[in-house]
């Protein structure tokens, strides 16, 4: 049958990461590639009583159509862990999404026409860069250092580029590099979007899985004109299954996301919408966001320490103060792919060659390590077994 595809369909492509989640599900292989949170610290009991509750009080309107900005009760928690953030707002300012990927895909469509530029972190999450190329837009990439985006290079790029739409960054715990922008970066960004006429798109489903240091407050803390989009997940720190994100902005801009919102899905599942707001009506986060940032972070301290002590002294790496990644860098004329290949077939475990968090390629010589979904004896035994082939491959100086 000879189907006439979009021209967009042109772009569309297997997302790297969701591939190997087919590889990971073989239990001799350990899988440092995907970002999934661990299943075991999913609050699966407390779900069920809280699911129970919202049927037995109110079955009919918990499984019937509803409004396309979200369940009111569930906005009003999520506007108090906003401000509980620094950032406030009332109901007119946030939608609840399904996922925060939804938030990308909606805030894409929102604001991308064919051939606009937008900046993006260098490098990105593959997500945000699959979202938003079906829209056809130009990347800009803004350069990185140990302290989040280099506001000196991006406002470099805006004087070049004094057109660019939207300015998207991973401001905590950046995925894939784990880095956590500045806070005087933070401030200078948003000045730099008012100064230019740019939005800003900040994307931080990592905000709460912090293992040192004091958190920082949002970048959409410094926004008083409503230059930034918010987009926040219950993914990473509930469970990802229930698709629950939101979009925190100003009341055009949300408003103009109801329409599309209507457009693509009507709502959000009711039925979750309804459980995750009895969850945070009766339950204290802290304390279970305490155990799940403890085991992520003795993973992180296995991973990082077989690093230092066995993998060549020419690799460089992050070392995340929170979320769930790591980056690391070979040297130039090494290619993370090939030593993809070779680790699956020769000692089963696997990670993300980094070329897939650039827009248009290259850097083959780095990659992510995924920390979340790995116990710790498995994480050890996985690096030991990397160390041993990285060893045999990449000559120590």
């Amino acid at each position: 049958m000879n189907v006439r595809y979009a021209d967009r369909m042109k772009l569309a492509k297997a997302s790297f990461i969701r591939e190997s989640l087919k590889l990971a599900s073989d239990k001799s292989i350990v899988s440092f590639a995907g970002g999934n949170p661990d299943a075991d610290y999913f609050p699966g009991p407390e779900l069920r009583r809280c699911c129970s509750q919202v049927l037995d009080g109110d079955w009919k309107d918990s499984l019937q159509y509803n409004i396309s900005e979200g369940y009111p009760p569930l906005r009003e928690q999520l506007l108090k862990k906003m401000a509980a953030m620094g950032v406030r707002g009332g109901l007119t300012n946030l939608i609840v999404t399904s996922g925060s990927q939804q938030g990308l895909d909606l805030a894409a469509k929102l604001l991308i026409d064919e051939g606009d530029e937008i900046v993006v972190e260098s490098p990105s999450y593959m997500g945000a860069i699959n979202a938003f190329q079906y829209y056809g837009p130009r990347f800009l990439e803004v350069k990185m250092d140990s302290g989040g985006m280099d506001m000196d290079d991006l406002e470099r790029i805006l004087k070049k580029h004094p057109g660019v739409k939207f300015i998207y960054t991973i401001p905590d715990f950046q995925n894939p590099t784990g880095l956590v922008m500045e806070l005087p970066r933070r401030k200078r960004l948003v000045e730099l979007a008012e100064q230019y006429g740019a939005l800003v798109l900040e994307d931080s489903p990592y905000y709460d899985i912090r293992f040192t240091g004091a958190p920082l407050p949002p970048v959409k803390f410094f926004d008083n004109g409503d230059r930034v989009l918010y987009l926040g997940s219950m993914s990473k720190i509930l469970c990802p299954g229930l698709r629950i994100g939101w979009i925190m902005g100003g009341a055009g801009l949300v408003e103009k996301l109801v329409y599309l919102k209507q457009a693509a899905d009507l709502h959000t599942n009711e039925l979750a919408q309804r459980t995750v707001a009895a969850y945070l009506q009766e339950t204290d986060m802290s304390g279970r966001l305490k155990l799940l940032n403890r085991s992520y972070c003795e993973r992180k301290e296995i991973m990082t320490g077989i690093i230092r002590d066995r993998f060549p002294g020419s690799v460089r790496f992050t070392d995340p103060q929170g979320g769930l990644f790591l980056w690391m860098e070979l040297p130039d004329q090494y290619n993370a792919q090939r030593l993809f290949d070779l680790s699956l077939q020769k000692i089963k475990v696997i990670f993300v060659p980094g070329s897939t968090f650039y827009p248009y390629g290259g850097h083959d010589n780095t990659l992510r390590l995924s920390y979340s979904t790995v116990g710790p004896k498995e994480t050890a035994s996985g690096m030991n077994r990397l160390a041993d082939l990285f060893r045999e491959v990449i000559p120590d100086p």
